[in-house]
């Protein structure tokens, strides 16, 4: 995804005020993984005749709700269950920024750069909180780093392609 930067970092200050409240911050992440989905999906329906989108975009959805999965597992462990989903400002001000391209037919590069800029602050977020984390209890980080490194076994590898090879 070279060339596509976030405008803004997240405050260092987010990491810790999120961290305390476990089971929103896994709540809020399955709501995200679901709308990964529903979105994939939408593309779907609306752009699903352009060559190849069908053969990408559904092992994502697959891939996205069994993170949702995975994350509703992780809240019942720690004896949560799933929050009412919250709307978020920072969608709702990328979609209006893009001209709400989920509504308009010719919305497809849109909606691509939208959930990509999505994606990229989950994951910048996610690694902020990992990165405090480590500094917290740095014997810890081989524990995670072990625990979601990898796939499970059923699902194809969407990245293999865009790996160089060796």
């Amino acid at each position: 995804m070279s060339g596509l930067l976030l405008a803004s970092r997240t405050p260092a200050s987010w990491a810790p005020s999120v961290a305390g409240e476990l089971g929103a911050l896994l709540s809020d992440h399955a709501h995200c993984e679901l709308k990964a989905a529903a979105s994939a999906m939408t593309l779907l329906r609306r752009h699903g005749a352009r060559a190849g989108l069908v053969a990408r975009l559904t092992p994502l959805v697959r891939e996205e709700l069994d993170h949702f999965q995975r994350v509703l597992r992780e809240l019942a462990a720690r004896g949560e269950s799933l929050r009412p989903d919250r709307p978020s400002p920072y969608t709702r001000g990328l979609l209006a920024a893009a001209g709400e391209p989920r509504r308009r037919a010719d919305g497809y590069l849109g909606a691509l750069l939208v959930a990509a800029l999505i994606e990229m602050r989950s994951h910048e977020r996610f690694t902020r909180l990992l990165e405090d984390y480590i500094r917290l209890c740095p014997e810890q980080y081989w524990w995670i780093h072990q625990r979601f490194k990898g796939r499970p076994a059923p699902l194809p590898d969407l990245y293999a392609a865009a790996r160089p090879a060796p």
